[in-house]
């Protein structure tokens, strides 16, 4: 007999699906967590922040918050569909928020890399300098009070945004997403992966950090955005009224 709540998830599971087949979004309240790993003391700190310079102009021009880094590099407004989320269903910046919040709302940035570059993503945690021996004032304030950094090209960054949040995600929560048991190993393992420079090869190794990040949970993070907020067209319009109404 089942367990009651592999009964249960399955029926959550059967009504997002109908939900999502028909292209609607699946109310808040029944979106189920991809985490339950408890928020950092830095996340704890960095919304206390937030809350208390939000709508006090000085004090809000000299904290930059990660809430307003999403907003300034993604935003609500955009919105795309992507061959990586095997679905013809369009996601916008609000959905990835979701994902970004639960990811432990990493600070997005953007680059401007040329070339073959110029589309790619980039992921940095927290206090990596430090951690591999950079002794200097800047390094333990990051490690201290710094967050984790996404980097997406200028311009249209959301499906790449997604992609560099599967690494977020892994070091949100080690345990569930890695071989790993601590964000500190997470690390390590990583770094020491990476020594020798950038190596593509590396994505279609089974058991590397970037084909764990990429072949492996970043599907599972694209498939929780759509089978919970993919939008066909009339959804995306509905979405636009309400976003421009505001």
């Amino acid at each position: 007999m089942p367990h009651g709540h592999s009964a249960i998830d399955n029926l959550i599971a059967l009504t997002a699906l109908r939900k999502y087949q028909t292209g609607g979004e699946v109310p808040q309240s029944e979106v189920l967590p991809l985490t339950d790993a408890p928020i950092s003391k830095t996340q704890k700190i960095q919304d206390f922040l937030t809350k208390i310079t939000e709508g006090v102009p000085l004090v809000d021009w000299l904290y930059h918050s990660p809430e307003e880094s999403f907003e300034k590099h993604i935003g609500s407004g955009a919105s795309f569909r992507s061959a990586s989320n095997k679905s013809d269903l369009n996601l916008t910046g609000d959905d990835v928020k979701e994902l970004w919040r639960q990811a432990g709302k990493p600070r997005v940035k953007t680059h401007k890399k040329a070339g073959k570059m110029s589309g790619a993503g980039f992921f940095k945690p927290k206090g990596y300098k430090w951690d591999f021996g950079q002794r200097t004032p800047a390094a333990l304030f990051d490690k201290l009070l710094g967050s984790d950094k996404i980097y997406i090209p200028e311009g249209f960054g959301a499906d790449v945004a997604v992609s560099e949040l599967a690494h977020a995600m892994r070091f949100k929560d080690p345990k569930r997403y890695s071989k790993y048991e601590t964000r500190h190993d997470l690390l390590m393992g990583k770094g020491t992966e990476h020594a020798g420079g950038f190596d593509k090869s590396l994505y279609e190794t089974e058991g590397t950090d970037e084909y764990q990040t990429h072949k492996v949970v970043e599907p599972m993070l694209r498939k929780w955005l759509i089978e919970n907020y993919g939008k066909d067209e009339a959804a995306l319009d509905e979405y636009y009224k309400k976003l421009f109404s505001r």
